[in-house]
C-alpha cells in the first residue's frame, strides 16, 4: 500500500487536491470529470449519480493520515 501510495502521489498531483477533498467529505461530492474518471481508474471512488464519493472506509482513514 506504501508503494502505491508514492506512485499514485507521483502521477496524479492534480487529483490529489480532488482526492483530499473526498475522504475529508461524509456526504457525496462534484468533482469535475476527467478528475473523477482518473479516480476512480485507480479504484478509489464510486459514483453516486453525478457525484462521487470514497470508495471504502479504509481508503479514507489510511489517506487521511498520509496526506
Amino acid at each position: 500500500m506504501v508503494y502505491f501510495f508514492s506512485h499514485w502521489k507521483k502521477r496524479c498531483v492534480f487529483s490529489l487536491n480532488f482526492y483530499t477533498s473526498i475522504i475529508n467529505s461524509d456526504l457525496p461530492m462534484r468533482i469535475d470529470s476527467t478528475q473523477a474518471l482518473k479516480l476512480r481508474s485507480l479504484g478509489l471512488i464510486e459514483f453516486k449519480g453525478n457525484d462521487v464519493q470514497c470508495l471504502c472506509n479504509l481508503y479514507r482513514f489510511y489517506f487521511q493520515e498520509r496526506i
